[in-house]
């Protein structure tokens, strides 16, 4: 829901002004772990995924 131009979030966000804004469990896990590692390669990882996928 934390996406502010396009996607669900906005949606519910123009319908419930005073909804509150969340991350999803996994993008929670992904913030922790690149904010926590030093690691360059654990933080490309993310736009590694995007680019094999």
């Amino acid at each position: 829901m934390a996406e502010k131009t396009k996607g669900v979030g906005p949606r519910i966000q123009a319908q419930y002004p005073r909804a509150l804004p969340f991350w999803c469990t996994a993008h929670q896990l992904n913030r922790c772990e690149v904010h926590a590692s030093d690691s360059t390669l654990v933080r490309n990882r993310m736009g590694t995924v995007d680019r094999v996928s």
